[in-house]
């Protein structure tokens, strides 16, 4: 059984794999969209006043009343003319850091998006054709280039020479070695010059299911592209074999140089896969993949928006074809109005036969002068005057005021048709209250609620695909660069990755990026400055009177209270924004009133009276305790002051001690120094007497070697002179007893035998 359903499940599906059936498919679509696609192109040649019509069965003009053109330059800001404001949702009350975050994360992303690749020229283009065609989406378009990275991959040695991966398999690549030991080398492709915008679609570029009559129905959409020769054969390759190229002509019929290749991107919604296909090929798809982009809706643009859906399918009637008949007759009035003022001219009936008569009148302009053969008889005749007869043309005048009085009531019928209200014109009646015109201005904005309602929705389907699609492609470098990273707090950039993990898998949505629909037009600017007014007083004053009610009537009272100004938040533009914090508040001043009612009543006179009593004594036992701690710390301030002034005199006695001791000390050092310097002085006076001894001898030793050549003369018994062996110093006293000075005295030796 479950092979016979998975059979038939591989044959619904395999249909879509033929190109026959996809070329079917276009014919089929083309035809369902044919009316809604000539209505809407008619609507367009309005526009650029370029369009052909009959007028008054005489040839072909060219529109001569632009009433379309101005109506539609006036409500074109008045659905699209600033760039929204993005506001990131969070829904079940997540308020931690990452929700938070995250939510930070998101609208940085999404501002990003925006303001980098032309939001408000796709929106513009969308809402042109929702104006002209009554329909209208944008083309979600992924750009980017693979950029060949190498990446390290870290081995370890096995046996032998083989070398084990990360993942314990062999390595079979080139092995390299650096610092960190051995590692091999794989190439990886990475995103580089990633582009994400969305592009306006025309109504005749975008075929979706013939027989769907809601946007949950369509399940199929083709997007049709145009290329150059140059670009096709670099985008198929080998695919353009049999290709018959076309050329293309422009809007003035003049041909644009080069060789063309049309077709359609398929969107399969059945078998999750997008088909490449053009009529000039028939024979093999240019191109197949599986869901490109892994969307959440699969397909790559919002839903559309239509304006005045029809029952019977998604191809509406644009708001023109409604307003065609009065168009055609503003036209034609105009054209009449145009002929009669040509005709309004001085005519006059004149005689024939007097051709100097005529020549003279057709020239009253210039100063010429004309000779008349006939003139007396002129004269004779009572003069010109009695010979010209003008033509009455004051019928025509009158016609050409009725005609425009007639025009200036289709006009209003225009305008109320094609729903262009006096006060976005900027027209009113100068007699008109400025409560007048509020009300005016108010139902211009309640018309045209609806239609700004669906172009926001536009807007912010479309930037929440940019940002879906952004979230999958872009990798946490590019997501810090895009988001600021490096101008976050510490705690924030902690928390970062877990935040962006948040948005990458949060399949229920819980934070959504939302727009302020009240900033798509420079009214809305000056609207929300008054709803903001409104909103802030509001508030403020719900507030006080909230807790005034609490104070006079207790919570029930507070409660109604809460509920009413809940209403009437909920009643502003905006005021959603503030109605959980709102109820926080009041709802945590209604938990405090109850808990203070809560506690016991308050005492009576004599309760109080005994409680002051006791207070007082609690005061005096406090005031006597303070002061027994005074007198005993000064009592210990007094103590520490005499043993601090103990010890001062302590440490002066040690140091006049110390001075004693040291100044004995130097003294006998001084004693010392003079006795080493007398031993010192005797020491080289007996040196000097040696060596003066020493030279006699060697003097009396040459003296005789140089007076007796012959025979030598033999000196015996010479007694070298007595050295005192050693010196010992004696010291001089007065007859204190005091040190004076010392004397070196030599020690006595005994006399030595001569022999």
């Amino acid at each position: 059984m479950e092979e016979g359903k998975e059979e038939s499940k591989e044959d619904g599906t395999a249909q879509y794999n033929k190109p026959g059936y996809w070329l079917r498919w276009l014919q089929a679509a083309k035809r369902s969209s044919e009316t809604h696609r000539n209505e809407s192109k008619a609507a367009w040649a309005e526009y650029k006043n370029r369009a052909l019509r009959e007028a008054d069965g005489v040839g072909k003009s060219t529109r001569l009343y632009p009433i379309y053109h101005s109506s539609c330059k006036v409500l074109e800001p008045a659905l699209y003319a600033l760039t929204p404001e993005l506001l990131a949702r969070r829904r079940f009350g997540a308020n931690d850091d990452i929700a938070r975050l995250a939510s930070t994360i998101e609208e940085d992303l999404g501002e990003y998006l925006v303001d980098k690749f032309d939001f408000d020229g796709a929106m513009m283009g969308a809402v042109s054709d929702f104006i002209h065609a009554d329909k209208a989406t944008l083309q979600l378009i992924y750009k980017t280039e693979l950029k060949d990275i190498p990446i390290k991959i870290p081995l370890s040695q096995g046996e032998g020479e083989s070398f084990i991966g990360p993942d314990g398999m062999p390595f079979d690549g080139e092995v390299f070695s650096d610092e960190t030991g051995f590692y091999g080398q794989t190439i990886k492709q990475k995103a580089v010059n990633q582009e994400i915008y969305v592009s306006p679609i025309r109504y005749e570029d975008i075929l979706h299911t013939p027989e769907a009559k809601t946007q949950s129905e369509i399940v199929d959409i083709a997007y049709k592209f145009s290329m150059r020769r140059e670009e096709a054969e670099l985008r198929f390759k080998d695919k353009l074999t049999n290709v018959s190229w076309i050329t293309k002509k422009n809007d003035d019929g003049a041909d644009i140089p080069g060789e063309f290749l049309e077709g359609y991107e398929i969107y399969c919604k059945a078998s999750k896969k997008c088909y490449w296909i053009t009529e000039q090929k028939n024979d093999d798809f240019l191109d197949v993949k599986d869901d490109p982009y892994g969307l959440e809706g699969f397909f790559p643009s919002p839903d559309f928006i239509i304006g005045s859906k029809p029952d019977d399918s998604l191809y509406p009637t644009p708001l023109y074809q409604q307003c065609k008949p009065i168009l055609d007759q503003l036209h034609m009035m105009v054209g009449r109005v145009f002929r009669l003022i040509t005709s309004v001219r001085r005519r006059a009936l004149v005689d024939g036969a007097n051709d100097d008569l005529i020549n003279a009148l057709n020239n009253l302009e210039g100063q010429e002068f004309i000779a008349c053969e006939n003139f007396r008889l002129i004269l004779e005749k009572g003069g010109v005057a009695n010979l010209v007869q003008y033509i009455e043309v004051q019928d025509l005048v009158n016609a050409i005021r009725e005609l425009v009085e007639l025009e200036e009531t289709f006009k209003n019928w225009f305008f109320e048709w094609f729903g262009v209200p006096d006060i976005l014109r900027g027209s009113s009646e100068p007699i008109e209250t400025a409560k007048a015109q509020e009300i005016k201005q108010q139902a211009a904005n309640d018309r045209f609620k609806y239609m700004k309602k669906q172009v926001a929705q536009l807007a912010r389907d479309s930037i929440r695909m940019m940002v879906d699609l952004a979230l999958k492609v872009f990798d946490d470098e590019k997501m810090m660069a895009v988001c600021g990273y490096q101008y976050k707090t510490p705690e924030q950039q902690a928390i970062f990755p877990q935040a962006l993990e948040l948005l990458r898998n949060d399949h229920e949505r819980c934070i959504r990026l939302d727009i302020d629909s009240n900033t798509l037009t420079f009214y809305d600017r000056e609207l929300k400055k008054q709803q903001n007014v409104e909103l802030v007083t509001t508030v403020t004053q719900g507030l006080e009177k909230v807790s005034g009610m609490l104070q006079n009537g207790g919570p029930p009272y507070a409660n109604v209270g809460l509920k009413l100004l809940m209403g009437a938040l909920d009643a502003l533009e905006g005021g959603e924004e503030y109605m959980e914090e709102v109820k926080q508040s009041i709802e945590a001043l209604i938990a405090s009133n109850e808990q203070q009612s809560q506690e016991p009543p308050p005492p009576s006179d004599k309760q109080i009276q005994a409680q002051v009593d006791q207070q007082k004594i609690e005061a005096q036992e406090r005031m006597n305790t303070v002061e027994f701690q005074f007198k005993m710390q000064e009592l210990q301030l007094t103590q520490a002051a005499k043993m601090e002034e103990l010890r001062l005199t302590g440490i002066q006695l040690g140091v006049e001690t110390q001075l004693a001791q040291m100044d004995t000390q130097l003294k006998a050092l001084q004693t010392q120094i003079d006795q080493y310097r007398v031993v010192n002085e005797a020491k080289e006076k007996i040196i000097e007497e040696m060596r003066l001894s020493q030279e006699k001898r060697d003097s009396d030793v040459k003296e005789a070697t140089e007076g007796s050549k012959q025979q030598p003369i033999v000196i015996n018994n010479i007694i070298p002179p007595k050295v005192p062996v050693s010196l010992v110093t004696e010291t001089i006293r007065d007859a204190n007893g005091t040190l004076v000075g010392a004397k070196s005295v030599p020690i006595p030796e005994e006399p030595e035998v001569q022999i």
